[in-house]
């Protein structure tokens, strides 16, 4: 609930993986994902990891969330 109150657009995704765990995430890009939505996530499937769908959903002024993986 710390990022979706941050603003972020928060999907469930599998444990040690980066693959989202629900169908048609893809919206939460440009629609952030709601406190209910969450709560019935993490309700539904307690060990999921924490995603953030990232795009326009996440955008707070003109300014966009940035992210570089680098796996080694």
């Amino acid at each position: 609930m710390r990022y979706h109150n941050s603003g972020l657009s928060v999907i469930p995704i599998k444990p040690s993986s980066k693959v989202p765990i629900i169908s048609g995430w893809e919206k939460f890009s440009t629609t952030q994902s709601t406190k209910a939505e969450l709560e019935r996530w993490w309700k539904d499937i307690p060990n999921a990891n924490i995603g953030i769908a990232l795009g326009p959903a996440n955008s707070k002024d003109g300014r966009y969330l940035f992210v570089v993986d680098q796996d080694v």
